[in-house]
């Protein structure tokens, strides 16, 4: 009784000092105490937290040598772990394997290695590592990646579960999640128990299921969201911009616009905030500058932040090439980067720069300039809202009106008019679609008439083909002007690799140029994931079908063929 009291009595004045060295002495003195277990494991705790404290990688290595056998080691060569790669780069986990090849995190540094240096998972990239790190223990894996890299994989669906198949319909991953997106950079978000991560064309969770909703990887970096906010992850995993913002938008020139409380800023690569929330918009950076807005009013800032152009404009768009189209009032005009108007803002409308000009409108005339702010087709045509905002040059030329004629101008000034149509698009295939007195028909270079204006619409001639309408239904003309497929349809697109999708009452199938059933008009969605690859929906049930071999590759339980 008398030893017991004795121990109890010099534990409790062990703990009231409270440090390792207090209960190793305590140990050392009373080993068959029954507080010794108790003393043991807040001796082996506080042992730990004094050469951890501080952080002092240093530190930490002293006590794994010295103290291997510590419960404690784990925790210690996890801290290891993290103070060496602060910046998280392929440099610092490399130096980290070479220098602590005995740490239990090697194998997720080599793994983040392999994540990283791989990239958009192409098999450059993958080969590539190969040759960089020979030293890389997991040597089988490389060979089984190189193979995914090239593998097309697609969604398929089973009982409400998604996973993925091949391009021969082999299920390569099972349908075990709530939902999936394409794979993109190698990995594809999925959904599983209302949490979403990503998994690998392998099948393996590469980053766990721990957030609320992702996006898909795109040049490295995947939008997640947990709770109501969003950050950015890298191929590791790792958040390198915290969740705490509302938006966040891609990265441009190693900056990323963010959003927080309805204020603007940017952060860099690391997550490190490099211009302040201040801002009621901002744009992207392109050439070393991004838009803001101040005051209702848009300027330019630097890579630091700083206001290089004032905030004077009510519109801007990035600068590309050197130039930004921008808008004071309802006008607008052109911008150098020097700040220095390039084109006053004295024009109704400039539009996008399509093939090196763009469309330039003033007292409803309309031309042409270069980014050099020159006029190379004048201020001679008429202007034609629907044309200016979404026309330009495609090809080389453009479509004009002038008075009673239409016709086209080239990329020199070259103008071709014709006064006998209405409209007109540019030839395909020697054929030029045209209307005239409100029906439409198809000329060739010398205006002759080769087919009939006897259509309601025409569209130009792509794979021997041309659609056309009359009284609703949509069918297809030849270059002699027969009917190939007959006007029976309620909607058709374009051939494109000699498949034409069309629909009747049924439904969507596909034709092909002589109207031959590749597959009847009784789907209710047809998708082209592939060149010959189609994905069908037919009354709620997937199946996907190649179109050369017509077969079906994949059908998902109950669907009807």
């Amino acid at each position: 009784f008398a030893i017991g009291n004795r121990n109890r009595l010099a534990f409790e004045q062990t703990k009231n000092e409270n440090s390792w060295q207090a209960y190793k002495r305590f140990l050392e003195a009373y080993p068959d105490a029954m507080q010794a277990i108790e003393a043991l494991q807040l001796y082996e705790r506080l042992l730990y937290e004094d050469f951890a404290k501080g952080n002092n990688l240093a530190s930490l290595e002293k006590f794994l040598l010295k103290y291997p056998a510590s419960p404690y080691a784990a925790s210690a060569q996890d801290a290891v772990f993290r103070l060496s790669v602060p910046q998280r780069t392929i440099k610092q986990y490399y130096a980290f394997v070479k220098k602590y090849p005995e740490n239990r995190n090697v194998t997720i540094a080599w793994n983040n290695i392999y994540s990283l240096y791989t990239g958009d998972f192409t098999p450059e990239k993958i080969a590539g590592f190969y040759l960089e790190y020979p030293d890389y223990p997991d040597k089988e894996s490389i060979g089984a990646d190189l193979l995914l890299s090239v593998m097309k994989m697609y969604p398929i669906r089973n009982n409400d579960l998604y996973g993925f198949a091949d391009s021969t319909g082999k299920v390569q991953i099972a349908c075990a999640y709530d939902w999936v997106d394409d794979f993109s950079e190698g990995l594809a978000a999925s959904g599983k128990n209302n949490k979403a991560g990503f998994i690998a064309k392998s099948g393996k969770v590469k980053i766990p299921f721990d957030f609320d909703e992702a996006e898909g990887f795109a040049k490295g970096y995947a939008l997640v969201k947990k709770g109501t906010h969003y950050g950015l992850i890298d191929k590791t995993g790792n958040l390198v911009v915290p969740a705490i913002y509302d938006e966040i938008y891609p990265f441009s020139e190693a900056r990323a616009v963010v959003v927080k409380d309805a204020k603007y800023g940017y952060v860099d690569s690391d997550g490190d905030v490099t211009i302040a929330n201040k801002y009621e918009k901002a744009g992207d950076f392109s050439g070393g500058m991004a838009y803001v807005v101040l005051n209702g009013k848009y300027g330019f800032i630097d890579r630091n932040g700083q206001l290089v152009i004032d905030a004077v404009f009510d519109w801007v768009e990035p600068f590309q090439r050197g130039v930004a189209r921008v808008r004071k009032g309802d006008l607008y005009g052109l911008l150098r980067k020097s700040g220095e108007m390039l084109i006053p803002c004295s024009y109704d409308l400039i539009g996008e720069f399509k093939e090196g000009l763009a469309v330039i409108v003033q007292n409803k005339m309309m031309g042409f300039i270069d980014r050099k702010g020159q006029f190379i087709i004048p201020l001679e045509y008429d202007y034609e809202p629907q044309l200016a905002q979404n026309g330009g040059f495609q090809n080389g030329i453009a479509k004009v009106f002038k008075g009673d004629k239409t016709g086209f101008v080239d990329t020199a000034g070259k103008v071709s008019l014709f006064k006998d149509y209405e409209n007109l698009y540019a030839p395909t295939e020697g054929l030029m679609a045209v209307q005239r007195r409100g029906k439409w028909g198809f000329v060739n270079e010398k205006q002759k008439t080769i087919i009939d204006f006897e259509y309601t619409y025409c569209w130009p001639f792509t794979e021997g083909r041309a659609r056309i309408k009359t009284d609703g239904k949509a069918g297809f003309v030849n270059h002699a002007g027969d009917l190939a497929v007959p006007a029976m349809y309620l909607e058709a697109n374009d051939f494109k690799n000699g498949y034409g999708l069309v629909k009747t009452d049924s439904g969507w199938g596909i034709i092909d140029p002589d109207n031959n059933n590749i597959l009847r008009c009784i789907y209710d969605k047809i998708e082209f994931t592939d060149t010959h690859y189609v994905l069908l929906e037919r009354k709620g049930k997937w199946a996907y079908f190649h179109l050369l071999k017509c077969e079906f590759l994949w059908k998902e339980n109950g669907f009807e063929e």
